[in-house]
């Protein structure tokens, strides 16, 4: 592990305008940077880097985080590795903490894993590209498959010699051990070349370290398996990996687009067809751990199968689990014969686009067509159907959505609305007694969709007419004044605020919100750990916060204290007049945001009072809520008028 120490280098060291420019171009516009945002396809500028506060944020998909967030979200880093990446940009020792026996134990057998792997994957490579046999039958296979060389270089296609033990003594020979060659799969229990005589597919993980192979045979041999992969092992788990992801994941999130594919051929030939945002599952049945690693680039995937009906089925197989995970997904079907590699060829980028967007269906009407064509006139068979589809549109977590394909299901099943709500409502309640006891309130919502409660109405009602402020508007409320006072405690808690006290602005904001507590939960977690600083003598600094472990107060912290509009560098030759920036306002700024949000309080307690009074009988109570209301309003008098001397 890191140490404490070597991060808080990296962090002081790191430029973020320096190690976004890096990734993408930036321009200077005020006090910040602008750009295209990496994370989603966007033609004006809204990704916005703070030099000062070493921070960014995309005010058009919300992207935020400091540069060692950026390194990781862009390069498809894990935190150490993306610390790794900076201290090597700046020329900073990486000191680690000391691992117990069993780590150090563990770590030494993943590098070492991962160290043969590399020589297996170079060693293919070079049997393709310069051996006779490999060139004679592996070369001549990939060109007679269409593959240009190119193609064969970006996925460091292979071949493996076609003898017993041919890898398996070199890699000996080289001090390899035996031992990790039969826990990878490249040598069998027996001591044989395990690949021997296959074209070779390297596997890579999303940071393009090779992982696993799948080799194909090239023999006629009905008896002989089509493909090889590499078993499960510490450095390889095939529900967690996608085919091509490594290469992809640039144009999917670029595109906003994910195609999803069952084989090797099928992604490479539509990459080098033009049609690069494009991953397979390599054979095996899509799992929840392959569709979250597709989640972090799109939420949009479009299933390509075969015409036939064994990719059909795999397609249904695969859209269930795809909605649970809440993300949108449509499905084209191939003419019969044709499969994605085969037809990528024939038609080209241009050609093979046009016929997907026309193809393109929507999971419902895909999955009712194929289904209903089926059952035929049988009214049991369509009530499986129904059923079927019911149990699909009950995986999706969103109730807008859900109400709307049931929508669209009504219109095609040609049956009522309402059974379809019911017969959702039962399977969508099933799954959540499974893990909560349902109130009899929301038993009633999922028994009628379009069911709101009285009180509910009568609220809406009466914020509408004036009566009272709704929920949200008085949620909102709470929110702006509390994010205001976290914001100026962040940003200026170093500021010396009382020269004569010599007080900061830590000190001043903690002394007067001594007894205050936020609304807000995610503003008390600051707060609190605030306070928990301060306590230790020291003021936390904003980059504490931008980096921290907790994603939500990291997000929070950003939201609160980067802006998207910028003052223009030629402002005071445009208007002849000077605007103070926030750091030269920092005293008003403070002094406003906690009188606000005391103002705000006070007159919670003084309308909790009133209603104290209004229900009391009891003298002596009644005397002692008399005193808290007016000492309640001249402390309120009070902060009115010194925010009225302030803001002057």
């Amino acid at each position: 592990m890191i140490t404490q120490e070597t991060i808080g280098k990296i962090l002081d060291e790191a430029d973020i305008v320096d190690v976004i420019a890096d990734f993408l171009p930036l321009k200077k516009r005020g006090a910040n940077f602008l750009g295209n945002c990496p994370f989603h396809d966007e033609k004006t500028d809204s990704f916005t880097v703070s030099k000062q506060k070493g921070i960014y944020k995309c005010f058009g998909c919300g992207a935020a985080g400091n540069a060692v967030k950026f390194v990781m979200e862009y390069s498809q880093m894990n935190y150490p590795e993306a610390l790794k990446y900076l201290a090597e940009k700046y020329k900073i020792e990486v000191e680690e903490t000391e691992q117990t026996s069993e780590e150090k134990e563990k770590r030494a057998e993943t590098d070492s894993l991962q160290i043969v792997n590399n020589f297996a994957n170079d060693h293919f490579k070079e049997n393709l590209f310069k051996s006779e046999e490999g060139q004679t039958i592996g070369m001549a296979y990939f060109k007679e498959r269409g593959l240009r060389e190119n193609t064969i270089e970006r996925f460091e296609l292979g071949y493996s010699i076609d003898k017993m033990d041919y890898f398996t003594k070199i890699a000996v020979g080289k001090q390899y051990d035996l031992e990790y060659l039969k826990t990878l799969g490249l040598t069998s229990k027996n001591g044989y070349d395990f690949y021997r005589g296959r074209v070779i597919f390297p596997i890579h993980s999303v940071n393009g370290k090779v992982i696993g192979f799948g080799a194909r045979t090239l023999k006629k041999d009905k008896k002989t398996a089509k493909y090889f992969n590499s078993p499960e092992n510490p450095i390889y788990s095939k529900g967690k990996v996608l085919y091509g992801l490594y290469q992809a994941k640039k144009s999917i999130a670029k595109e906003d687009e994910c195609f999803l594919v069952e084989g090797y051929t099928d992604v490479i030939s539509m990459s080098q067809a033009g049609i690069e945002n494009v991953v397979a599952s390599s054979g095996t049945a899509l799992t929840e751990g392959q569709i979250r690693l597709i989640k972090r680039f799109t939420s949009n995937i479009t299933m390509l199968y075969d015409g036939d009906a064994a990719g059909m089925k795999a397609a249904f197989r695969g859209i269930d689990l795809i909605l649970a995970q809440d993300m949108n997904v449509k499905v084209v079907q191939l003419p019969d014969g044709e499969d994605p590699d085969s037809f990528a060829q024939a038609k080209g980028a241009e050609g093979f686009r046009a016929f997907i967007t026309d193809e393109k269906k929507d999971f419902i009407t895909f999955k009712t067509s194929v289904l209903l064509e089926e059952a035929a006139n049988d009214p049991i068979k369509k009530t499986e159907v129904i059923r079927d589809i019911v149990k699909s549109i009950s995986q999706i977590p969103d109730t807008i959505k859900r109400s709307l394909y049931i929508k669209d299901c009504s219109s095609l099943l040609d049956i009522e609305e309402r059974i379809l709500v019911n017969e959702t409502n039962k399977m969508v309640s099933g799954k959540v007694a499974n893990t909560v006891k349902i109130s009899s309130f929301e038993k009633k919502q999922m028994d009628d969709i379009n069911y709101i409660p009285p009180e509910a109405l009568e609220q809406a009602a009466q914020a509408e007419m004036g009566g009272m402020a709704s929920p949200s508007a008085a949620t909102n409320g709470a929110k702006k004044q509390e994010g205001d006072v976290i914001r100026v405690m962040l940003e200026f808690g170093t500021f010396i605020i009382d020269e004569e006290e010599n007080q900061t602005v830590a000190e001043y904001a903690l002394s007067e919100l001594e007894d205050i507590k936020f609304d807000i939960p995610i503003y008390q977690k600051i707060f609190d750990i605030y306070k928990d600083r301060m306590k230790q003598k020291q003021i936390p600094t904003l980059d504490e916060f931008t980096s921290h472990e907790d994603a939500d107060i990291q997000r929070t912290v950003i939201d609160l204290t980067m802006t998207n509009h910028h003052l223009s560098d030629n402002w005071f030759e445009m208007h002849e007049m000077v605007i103070p920036s926030r750091e030269e306002n920092f005293d008003q700024d403070i002094y406003v945001s906690i009188g606000t949000l005391q103002l705000k309080k006070i007159d919670k307690m003084i309308k909790e009072t009133q209603t104290k009074l209004k229900n009391t009988k009891d003298d002596k109570e009644m005397m002692t809520l008399l005193k808290k209301q007016m000492s309640l309003s001249k402390h309120k008098k009070h902060i009115n008028d010194f925010l009225g001397s302030v803001i002057r």
